[in-house]
């Protein structure tokens, strides 16, 4: 927590971004139509990126590596990734895959459907409902926003959880709706515009309610310990470091083999 609490000093700039450390006057909004997707976030009470204040003008990290950043920092398991861990980073963030990497990690697995479509060195294909690597392999998964593009995401968080080493941890943040009492999903909406308009982004085929979404973590093994964001962060600090304070940890747990 040293490098946060640093960070915490610079009571001069209206926000800093915790990947370069650089002090902005203001994070970028995420490219879209704002006043309908928060209008969306609204209506559906979902909780996902901050959409206000999503990217860092200097270096483009976005909120949601930020907070995860923050959180890796604050639960201290980012002091634990050493020379004897071996990480699978799923859709890995440009910015903190950098930083991961400086850790010299014993295997650092940054994996993609798309490769090809990554900013990230390194990125090979995986494909999360059918990956290939060995049971009881990984220390540390992170799978930051991917669920909501997977279509059979049961398999995936099945996949994950063999993969996972016996108290091994993933960390599987996910937008959902606080008020849906069932998941929203119709494989009939397949255009992009009426995938927008039913689930909030062309390139998401369902929203999550929030029980459900924990619900199926649950079957597939996991143990979940899902840490509040004010356990570790104040709403001003949220607005200065550029996050959702209402995105908690999803944090995962494998207690059997």
């Amino acid at each position: 927590m040293a490098e946060v609490l640093a960070l915490k000093s610079k009571l001069g700039s209206n926000h800093v971004c915790v990947l370069c450390e650089k002090e902005v006057d203001n994070f970028l909004p995420y490219e879209i139509d704002l006043q309908k997707a928060l209008a969306f976030v609204e209506k559906y009470q979902t909780i996902g990126s901050d959409i206000n204040n999503f990217s860092c003008p200097y270096c483009y990290s976005n909120d949601r590596e930020r907070h995860l950043y923050l959180y890796l920092k604050a639960l201290n398991i980012w002091d634990t990734i050493n020379a004897q861990t071996s990480i699978l980073h799923i859709a890995p963030e440009r910015l903190l895959s950098i930083l991961i990497s400086k850790r010299n990690p014993l295997n650092y697995i940054k994996g993609d459907l798309y490769p090809e479509n990554s900013s990230v060195q390194g990125v090979i294909k995986v494909d999360i409902t059918n990956p290939q690597f060995d049971d009881d392999f990984f220390d540390i998964i992170l799978a930051n926003h991917i669920f909501e593009h997977i279509f059979d995401d049961v398999r995936a968080m099945n996949e994950i959880y063999r993969m996972l080493k016996k108290d091994g941890i993933a960390i599987l943040q996910t937008p959902y709706s606080l008020n849906l009492a069932n998941t929203y999903e119709d494989a009939s909406i397949i255009g992009e515009s009426e995938r927008e308009e039913h689930f909030g982004q062309s390139d998401h085929i369902r929203i999550y309610s929030e029980q459900d979404f924990f619900n199926k973590l649950a079957s597939a093994g996991f143990i979940l310990n899902i840490h509040k964001s004010s356990e570790f962060f104040n709403e001003e600090e949220a607005r200065k470091y550029g996050f959702n304070h209402k995105e908690d940890l999803i944090l995962c747990l494998k207690t059997k083999t």
